[in-house]
């Protein structure tokens, strides 16, 4: 499969995990806004644990291996991605999260496929469920970014997402938040090399604690974001 990217920019993987680009991850907490109007998380030290977990032993974990995984392919394999699509699709418990992830996958296939005309090569998602860590491995990929930028970009996406959810919903001054992602994005580079070896041996399926965070903020009387 040939691509007509000429040449491999890292403005291309800013531009993708770029707060601006359209693909509604705004309007989602992935179950924070229940945990911090219920007190469960109430200053950056419990922002922080929960964001460790969220990484280390939850859905972001398993996002970051599925990834992985794609960028283990020695060639954009079609069998293999929707096999990987339909692997992703049976692990989540909870309908809002993977809800989340569809919805913002799909947003992100369209306008990545508009904006740098790739629908010749991805034409074959066209009518499959998209998550959106598949999509943006692959385009990353097919945009020729390697491995590790792309794990960077996830990396400081969700982290700021994260964060400017918090700040938005305690709600918490933003330098109180840009001292918190200093802090963490510190950290989280130090474990790119770690997170680039996870594999399908390291998945999960069991995060009790998400996922109650989402059932419950599903239920919630009033809220903000859809997750």
């Amino acid at each position: 499969m040939t691509i007509n990217i000429k040449k491999k920019s890292i403005f291309y993987s800013l531009n993708t995990v770029n707060s601006n680009y359209p693909v509604g991850s705004f309007v989602y907490s992935h179950g924070l806004e229940y945990l911090i109007e219920n007190n469960i998380i109430v200053n950056k030290e419990t922002l922080e644990n929960h964001i460790d977990y969220l990484f280390f032993y939850s859905h972001f974990k398993q996002d970051i291996i599925f990834i992985n995984q794609i960028y283990k392919m020695k060639s954009t394999n079609k069998i293999k991605i929707i096999k990987l699509l339909d692997l992703y699709l049976s692990l989540n418990c909870s309908e809002e999260l993977i809800t989340e992830s569809l919805n913002t996958g799909s947003s992100f296939y369209k306008i990545t496929n508009k904006i740098y005309n790739l629908k010749n090569i991805t034409s074959f998602l066209k009518n499959h469920e998209k998550p959106y860590c598949i999509m943006y491995a692959l385009f990353s990929k097919i945009l020729k970014q390697n491995h590790e930028e792309t794990l960077k970009g996830f990396v400081y996406a969700t982290l700021n997402n994260l964060v400017s959810n918090y700040v938005k919903i305690k709600p918490a001054g933003q330098e109180e938040g840009q001292i918190i992602l200093k802090k963490i994005f510190l950290k989280f580079e130090k474990k790119i090399s770690l997170m680039k070896r996870w594999s399908l041996h390291n998945l999960s399926t069991f995060s009790l604690y998400a996922d109650i965070a989402s059932f419950k903020h599903e239920q919630m009387y009033t809220r903000i974001y859809q997750s």
